[in-house]
């Protein structure tokens, strides 16, 4: 089974992508089902990890019964100890997506997880033969998106994550399994960007429907808005909601990103 990632700072559009290709009949794609994060400077699973599983369906009778590597009593190792060994934590997560794909009825099967980057060598040790799929977005969206889910300081915090994130994977986004996708083109050029995915993951050309309503809903609970259709509004929402101050603040610390990805500064 082929796997791909998607990676990319938050409210870049993580979640609406995973979302569209989702709705491919070969594709399958979790959300967030990364089996460890740094907790405490240890790397494990999140607390809700399980609470996670059951969203995508899987659980702890289905994984008791299909899990050939992958016991529950394995799961539960990753939530309380800390994991040093890529090829585990490899065996925890291939096994997830062959047990999700093989519900899906999928062949090609990935995860969405915005902080990934963060992990990008671990990530290519484990999976060096998968498909990353990069998002970006313009600053000012990104800024205006998280300042309306979080606050103003946390939003500014994000911005400076995704302009860190952006020259952290410089030389990989060179490589021919990357592939970066800005935001907008969600809205501006649907099919052409979503044909050009399709290619990119070795996937059929098909006509991707964002109206369809995905199996095991719950795993999109997170962002309920991806499951209603694109509204093109929301690319310029920033500029009617964000003060003077705030735009100019943004434009100065992302000049070289906006001219990188020919956002108008």
């Amino acid at each position: 089974m082929k796997n791909f990632f998607i990676i990319g700072a938050p409210k870049t559009g993580t979640t609406l992508l995973a979302r569209l290709i989702d709705s491919h009949p070969d594709i399958a794609c979790t959300t967030e089902l990364f089996p460890f994060h740094v907790v405490g400077g240890k790397r494990k699973a999140s607390p809700n990890f399980k609470n996670k599983l059951v969203d995508h369906g899987l659980t702890d009778m289905m994984l008791t019964r299909n899990f050939h590597p992958c016991s529950t009593e394995m799961l539960s190792r990753v939530v309380k100890e800390n994991i040093k060994d890529n090829s585990y934590v490899k065996e925890v997560m291939t096994a997830l997506f062959d047990l999700f794909g093989k519900n899906c009825r999928a062949k090609i099967v990935g995860d969405k997880f915005p902080w990934y980057i963060g992990f990008i060598d671990d990530m290519l040790e484990m999976f060096p033969d998968a498909k990353y799929i990069y998002t970006v977005r313009d600053p000012r969206a990104v800024y205006n998106s998280a300042k309306h889910f979080l606050r103003a300081g946390r939003a500014n915090q994000i911005v400076n994550m995704m302009l860190r994130y952006d020259e952290k994977i410089e030389k990989q986004l060179e490589w021919g399994n990357f592939y970066t996708l800005q935001y907008e083109d969600f809205f501006c050029d649907f099919d052409s960007e979503m044909e050009w995915l399709c290619n990119f993951l070795d996937a059929s050309k098909y006509p991707l429907n964002t109206k369809a309503k995905p199996l095991y809903p719950a795993r999109f609970k997170h962002m309920p808005n991806v499951l209603k259709p694109l509204d093109p509004s929301i690319i310029d929402k920033w500029k009617t909601k964000m003060t003077p101050k705030e735009i100019k603040h943004i434009n100065k610390i992302s000049k070289k990103f906006m001219e990188k990805y020919g956002y108008e500064n």
